[in-house]
């Protein structure tokens, strides 16, 4: 009789985690409530936003607020705001990483020494979580790559430093975890519908990006 091996990890539910591209949330109430009340009907618990042009304490203030209105018009537990970086503009820029309040307090942050410089990571692009959930230690980037009218050489210097950054932080048994707006394809031919000879600027992005994190899998 064949014997099943368990596994040592402790069962836990699956995390369902979401990235949404906002555009601008600093003078947009109506569009921070719509969004809360479509991570409440999928039942995010990590939300990764990106475009959000906060520029710093006060803006976040304003958006912490507007996530407590959002949540008490929908019932629901609300967000806290456990990674960001703020844009240096109000028009691009500026991400966070969100995790439903009930949800943070069943997973476990962890800090890992990651040093991103201001010439690694362009303000306002990147941040970062690190948590233990189920026995498993993650790390969570979330993103906001600069588009193709940025000088190729930004974009690829992005991915390496900040992103490698994080990778290499990393312990090889951990998780990582890629969230955000992208700005490139990493097969034109899949994923554009600019088809196999469009977005050629894209491959020497897509080539870096797999060289941070060589066994990615995109689950799009």
């Amino acid at each position: 009789m064949s014997r099943r091996l368990r596994s040592r990890r402790p069962l836990c539910r699956p995390l369902r985690i979401g990235s949404h591209n906002l555009g601008g949330l600093t003078r947009k109430d109506d569009v921070l409530h719509a969004a809360a009340r479509v991570w409440a009907q999928n039942r995010l618990d990590i939300v990764c936003l990106q475009e959000t042009h906060h520029l710093g304490q006060e803006h976040l203030q304003a958006i912490t607020r507007g996530l407590m209105a959002a949540a008490q018009r929908l019932g629901v537990p609300g967000w806290e705001v456990v990674g960001q970086a703020p844009s240096p503009s109000a028009r691009t820029a500026g991400v966070l990483i969100l995790v439903r309040k009930d949800v943070q307090r069943e997973l476990t942050a962890v800090e890992i020494p990651v040093r991103l410089t201001l010439s690694d990571a362009p303000l306002g692009r990147c941040t970062h979580f690190s948590f233990t959930w189920g026995g498993h230690r993650i790390h969570m980037a979330n993103m906001y790559l600069p588009t193709s009218t940025y000088p190729a050489g930004e974009r690829r210097a992005f991915v390496s430093h900040s992103l490698g950054s994080v990778a290499r932080a990393a312990k090889e048994e951990d998780l990582l975890l890629w969230v955000g707006d992208f700005n490139f394809v990493q097969d034109p031919h899949l994923d554009s519908t600019a088809g196999a000879g469009g977005r050629g600027a894209d491959n020497a992005v897509a080539q870096d990006f797999l060289g941070a994190c060589p066994n990615m899998v995109d689950t799009f």
